[in-house]
């Protein structure tokens, strides 16, 4: 489910319900980091699914710093929506996979209004 941090090595072997209990454990952690940053008082539920999924992802400081709040907390939401794609480097080199999840999560963002 992409979880990291000290407690992940190589050879870990956990059971579904472990990797469920730490999934819901990160997102909440990157909910908070989403709940923290964004100032803007008016997201839909799929532009805050769509910026945990980034968060987590791209990890919380560099959400919580991205231009992507910035332009949102200024209530440039087609600005902020931009910013997606610009998260599509890995190791500095375009990504066809992540470029499809920023795809995926844009969809997420635009697709209801306030």
């Amino acid at each position: 489910v992409g979880h990291t941090g000290r407690d992940v090595r190589q050879g870990l072997v956990i059971t579904q319900a472990e990797a469920d209990d730490l999934l819901r454990r990160d997102l909440t952690h990157f909910e908070e980091s989403v709940d923290r940053a964004v100032m803007y008082p008016q997201i839909t539920q799929g532009q805050f699914d769509a910026m945990v999924s980034l968060a987590f992802n791209i990890g919380a400081a560099a959400f919580e710093s991205s231009t992507l709040v910035k332009r949102l907390n200024q209530a440039n939401i087609v600005g902020a929506g931009c910013e997606f794609v610009r998260w599509s480097k890995a190791g500095g080199h375009p990504s066809d996979a992540l470029l499809g999840r920023r795809a995926r999560e844009l969809w997420m963002f635009c697709k209801a209004s306030p």
